[in-house]
């Protein structure tokens, strides 16, 4: 129920700002910020701090959120708590060689990226954050690149590989062409593929996340892969 962008609480709250009803959204959602912080443990990080940037995340989430796009709060919760676990990774061991200026760059983008996927629901294209920042692609692109060095995230010891039934192979591949393909999918498959690829939640985790089984989460899958490869 708190996932559903149609929730009355979501519209409700963007329209008075209640408090109360912002707490509760946050309480009904915690359980996606706590699964995306355990995917950093023992990075020598302890787990309550984890815990408190996951859900400061998704505090922000719940404020930014604007049901009327018609894209689910779960599907753009869990970019916004997986950017900051990840933005939280890279402050803390960014490479000396990466400019001021393109740091601040690279900030803006998830940000302008952030943005945009609510306007446009779907992952904007490099050209389009270029154009709202007013920098050339050229720039989107080599950010983009010095970036990714820094956000690959490794399975920790407790996510077990097999646990998953989608191998990285696939993954990769999917996050490679899947963007301006999503919309062909249904609402579960899409849900399902963006917090497996571009999330990184197990399959339980989703499973948690859309109400429905491990087993069924496996198969949403698996035929989303079978339809987007077919169009590729």
């Amino acid at each position: 129920m708190g996932d559903d962008p149609l929730d009355p609480r979501f519209r409700e709250f963007a329209a008075t700002r209640d408090q109360d009803l912002r707490n509760q959204l946050v309480v009904d959602n915690q359980g996606l910020a706590r699964a995306f912080a355990g995917r950093y443990r023992n990075r020598g990080v302890t787990a309550d701090d984890l815990d408190q940037i996951a859900l400061e995340a998704l505090v922000r989430a719940v404020d930014r959120f604007e049901p009327e796009r018609g894209l689910r709060f779960s599907t753009y919760a869990a970019r916004s708590i997986e950017g900051s676990l990840r933005q939280y990774f890279r402050d803390r061991t960014w490479d000396t060689k990466v400019s001021r200026s393109r740091r601040q760059l690279i900030t803006s983008i998830r940000t302008v990226s952030e943005l945009l996927t609510q306007q446009l629901t779907r992952s904007p294209t490099p050209a389009e954050i270029a154009d709202h920042l007013g920098v050339d692609v050229s720039d989107i692109t080599l950010a983009l690149e010095a970036a990714a060095g820094y956000s690959a995230t490794p399975l920790t010891p407790d996510q077990d590989p097999k646990s998953t039934d989608v191998s990285e192979f696939e993954a990769a591949e999917a996050r490679a062409v899947l963007p301006p393909l999503l919309d062909m999918l249904s609402d579960a498959e899409r849900s399902a593929v963006e917090l497996r690829f571009f999330g990184g939640l197990s399959q339980d985790d989703i499973a948690a996340q859309l109400g429905v089984s491990q087993m069924q989460v496996s198969r949403l899958l698996r035929r989303s892969l079978e339809r987007l490869r077919t169009q590729v």
